[in-house]
């Protein structure tokens, strides 16, 4: 009498025509053999050899379709009784036993890091040996851990030494030359040659320069703030270097009222600030040397300017006085 029994775990794929047959979530090697009626659909082929849990051959090519991921079912085919079933099942057992017997030997006894054993769902994972844990421990090169945090910044270091000196940088453009004193009194309305322009250079002889008489100036408007009124002083040119102002006075009739004096020198169409006092709510009294531009000819004039109103006439005012020394 014979004993057969059907087998289902897993899924098939297989090609028609061909002979392989590769499953997914078989366990073939312990449960299939040479001999067994492999089932897919209606089509039957007979199994030539059992490669390992997913691959098997058949005898003849598969004369079915192509199916992926398919349901089967295998008839598993003893010629023996019910008692030699059992044998081959336990001889299979033991094979697989001694296989693992072997395998945990070799985690105690190999001196390689690492020995294959094969898990209860038959993968061969790779398992530390005894020997390379004991060195590990011994040695402490165990396992790296996973990174700690980041600490908290340390200490303020001391300042370094002063580095060395750079080098010098590189010398720079020589500028453009500038104008000659010449060429200035050219520009300032010198029309003479260079050797009288020396000339003209030269002082004479020395002395008291002759005093001027006193300018007196009045008759000023009534002016608002801001706005001013001028006189020419001494009602001619001026062709020396310098005056020397003895006293310029004004007495205002509010104490209210402030002006400022200045004095104006007018050379080759533009005039020129030569003397200024600050703002005046008095009579005022001052003897300063004042430097004139250098030219053949000026003019020179008294600017008086309101910095409050002087509403009160031009008439109130007392006499502005000026006196210049040509030095």
């Amino acid at each position: 009498m014979s004993y057969a029994a059907w087998y289902r775990v897993g899924t098939v794929s297989v090609e028609a025509g061909n002979v392989f047959v590769t499953g997914s979530g078989t366990f073939w090697s312990d449960q299939l053999k040479a001999g067994d009626i492999f089932m897919l659909g209606n089509v039957l082929g007979e199994i030539q050899s059992v490669t390992d849990d997913e691959h098997l051959a058949l005898v003849e090519p598969w004369e079915g379709l192509t199916r992926s991921n398919a349901t089967y079912k295998v008839i598993r085919n003893f010629d023996a009784t019910p008692v030699g079933f059992f044998t081959a099942r336990l001889a299979a057992f033991f094979g697989r036993f001694q296989t693992a017997l072997a395998q945990i030997l070799a985690v105690f006894t190999s001196t390689a890091p690492t020995v294959s054993v094969t898990d209860i769902a038959d993968r061969l994972v790779a398992v530390p040996t005894w020997r390379s844990l004991a060195d590990a421990a011994a040695n402490g090169t165990g396992t790296v851990g996973p990174p700690g945090a980041t600490g908290q910044p340390g200490p303020k270091g001391d300042t370094g030494p002063r580095g060395f000196p750079g080098l010098p940088g590189m010398p720079g453009v020589n500028g453009l030359n500038g104008k000659s004193a010449f060429e200035l009194a050219q520009l300032h309305g010198f029309t003479g040659s260079e050797a009288q322009w020396l000339d003209s250079l030269k002082g004479s002889g020395g002395g008291g320069g002759a005093a001027l008489a006193w300018t007196n100036l009045t008759g000023f408007p009534v002016l608002a703030a801001g706005e001013f009124a001028e006189r020419p002083l001494a009602g001619g040119a001026w062709d020396k270097d310098a005056i020397l102002i003895a006293a310029v006075s004004m007495a205002p009739s509010a104490p209210t009222d402030r002006y400022r004096i200045e004095i104006i020198q007018h050379v080759l169409d533009a005039d020129t600030v030569i003397y200024a006092t600050a703002p005046l709510d008095g009579p005022f009294i001052d003897a300063a040397p004042v430097t004139l531009l250098r030219a053949p000819t000026s003019t020179l004039r008294l600017r008086l300017t309101a910095v409050t109103a002087m509403n009160t006439g031009g008439s109130n005012y007392a006499a502005i006085k000026f006196l210049a020394t040509g030095v």
